[in-house]
Formats: structure tokens, sequence, C-alpha cells
């Protein structure tokens, strides 16, 4: 399977498992259009919302995906979820970066069909046809150009490269559209191979890509994929590079030694800055014979402040305030934090709750834990 080394290299990297659990979603390629995928793919990740409300629910994700998969994700971002703490948010409000590999986010001139022929040339027209009779290109043995997904991946144009005056009928419109949003572009890392053009091809279907691609249109690429397209070349993405690296082995590597590409995509991963998690708390609960009590709580390894908010039987938001965590005492992320606020609480049923927060945004709230204040009384 094209995951099978990342997942291994994940599964036996301490820093990663302890961060991140992956999941792997599979799809039917050239069934429905990627839209129809990328709806599918909010839907899976809501009924595990659903499934699991206060853990998976919770939390902020990171989608990676390799060719096609990187439309799928990004294409996923608009629709809304309805479980869980993003409840009436698009996934890309939950989503912390989207890393893509080999992605065509401008398509690719293979998926064209009459107007890259036209492009290409005389000189070229006898080499892409015999390269298509005898299944020697990527998209030689899927559907027609004019069919899903093949016509999903056509070039958007975005260069002038195609004469779409002239074919009018290739124009690529669900990606021009989906390229037209961009609220989401800065959370893009897109990976990008190319390989050399081939001398000798034989019967290597990315030899052949490559060739024709660098050769008949002048663009580096991975024997599938342009690398500026791959790169999503004009958008604000942060874009990498991998020489000699074809278009599978921009998800599999270059082999079960090679881990420079796992590599670098862990040093992505684990360079996300993420929200803080939720915080535990501790006290107090109960019943309190002060009306100042002191507030204390789990530290969290990631939060750089709390909120504190209190409600009384007489207000709400009696107390609301931010703390950073060194006010708190737990500068380190470590042990227990803890705040004692001059503000004094009515007697009665009393109820409070943490936030955190760090550089990347707020985080979850934690439980309310209640407690009842009764100064002077005795019980």
């Amino acid at each position: 399977d094209v995951w099978d080394n990342f997942l291994n290299y994940h599964n036996n990297n301490p820093a990663l498992k302890a961060i991140y659990k992956s999941y792997l979603l599979s799809y039917y390629s050239n069934a429905v259009g990627i839209s129809e995928l990328g709806s599918a793919l909010c839907d899976v990740v809501d009924k595990m919302n659903q499934g699991d409300p206060d853990n998976f629910g919770n939390k902020n994700i990171v989608l990676v995906g390799h060719s096609m998969g990187g439309l799928v994700a990004r294409s996923s971002l608009a629709f809304q979820q309805n479980f869980g703490a993003f409840n009436g948010k698009p996934l890309g409000e939950r989503v912390l970066k989207i890393i893509t590999l080999a992605t065509p986010h401008h398509g690719s001139p293979l998926a064209n069909g009459p107007a890259r022929d036209q492009r290409a040339g005389v000189g070229w027209e006898a080499v892409i046809s015999n390269a298509d009779n005898f299944n020697l290109l990527f998209w030689s043995t899927g559907p027609g150009w004019n069919q899903v997904n093949r016509s999903d991946l056509r070039w958007d144009n975005y260069d002038g490269l195609l004469n779409y005056d002239l074919y009018p009928d290739e124009r690529n419109f669900w990606l021009d559209e989906l390229n037209q949003n961009q609220t989401y572009d800065s959370k893009i890392i897109a990976y990008g191979g190319a390989i050399a053009p081939g001398i000798f091809c034989g019967f290597d279907k990315y030899c052949w890509g490559t060739t024709i691609l660098g050769g008949a249109f002048d663009l580096a690429n991975d024997g599938v994929v342009p690398l500026g397209s791959a790169q999503f070349e004009g958008r604000p993405v942060v874009a990498r590079y991998f020489s000699d690296y074809n278009h599978s082995e921009m998800a599999e590597g270059k082999g079960p030694k090679d881990v420079s590409l796992f590599e670098r995509i862990r040093d992505d991963l684990l360079n996300i800055k993420r929200p803080s998690d939720k915080a535990i708390l501790i006290f107090p609960s109960g019943h309190v014979s002060t009306s100042t009590p002191t507030y204390s709580w789990s530290a969290v390894l990631t939060a750089s402040q709390y909120y504190l908010e209190v409600n009384d039987s007489a207000k709400t938001g009696r107390i609301q305030a931010w703390y950073t965590a060194k006010e708190a005492g737990c500068a380190l992320g470590t042990g227990i934090c803890s705040v004692s606020p001059a503000t004094a609480l009515a007697n009665g049923a009393t109820q409070w709750r943490i936030q955190t927060r760090n550089d990347s945004g707020d985080g979850p709230w934690s439980e309310a834990m209640s407690f009842t204040v009764a100064e002077g009384l005795t019980w």
C-alpha cells in the first residue's frame, strides 16, 4: 500500500506517536468526483466526532494526502461538522495543517486530451499516441479526459499553457472553483518531486510521463504532476522539494531504507503549533468554608495561559480572568496550577471551569466543577 512505509515510520517514532494518532482513509477513484470524496471525508470525521465527542471530537487534526488525495483533503475543508467541539464549523477551522505530497493543485496536462496534444505539437503527437496505445502513460488505463476523476485533474491553466479558447470543453471548472477559495492556503505544506527525462523508457510510465511533460511542455515533474502544480505555485503555501523522486516515491519513499522524505514530514508535523489541551480541575469541589478559595487544576504542557470563569449563586461571571502559566505557578507545563483571586463569592451553589490558550489560539474548556460556598456556616 502507498502508505505502508510512512505508517511504519510513524509507528516506530516515539516523538510522532506521543502527539499523533494516524487514521487511514481509503476511497475508490474514478467513481465519483473529488468534491463528493471531500464531502465523504468530512462525513467520516463527523461520524467519529459523534462516536467519541469528548476525545476525538475535541481534537484538532492534520490531513496528509498523496496525489489526488491532497485535493480530496482540500475539498473537505469547506464542509460543515455537526458533532463534537467543532459543531457548526467547517472542517477547515479544525485542521491545523494540510500536508500534500505530489498533489496536482493546478492539475496536470497529462490529464487533458486534445488540448494537451495540440500544445505538444506535431513532433510529440506520435510519442504521446504510442505511449497511450501501449498504456505507458499514467492516465492510459484509466478514464477518458472528460470522465471522473481525470476530468477533475485537468490543467487549471493558471499559466496559460493550453489553448482553452480552442478547446473550451477541457476547462477544469471544478479545480478553478476550488482554487478561488484561498481561505486555508496558509495551512498547506506542499511537497513536490521531479525526475529527469528518460532516454530508453521501456515500460516505465513515469519515465514516459516526465519525458513528455519535460520535452513537450518544458515542465519539471515527477512523471505525472508538474513541480509547479505540486508546490502550488503562486499561492502562499510552504513548498518542499525532493529531487529524483517520482510520483509514487513522493509517498512511499525510494525504498525501505529511505527515510529522508519521512524525516521531513516528521519535522513538519512536530513543528505544527497545536492549541493547548483540556485542563483537569482539582479543587474547589464539595463544600468550602471560605468565599475566596484557591482554584487548582492540572497543568497542561501546551498551555501558556489559563482563563478562570466562576459563576456563583448571585452572578454569572463573578470571576473572569486570564492568568499566565507563570502566574499560576506552572510555567513548565507540569504539576499543579493554582490561583487565589481576591474576589469574594456569594454563599450558595457555585460552578467554575478553565480554558487554555497558547500562540495557536484558544484551547478547549475543561469540564465544569461545582462546589458550595458556606462561609460562616457549619456543616
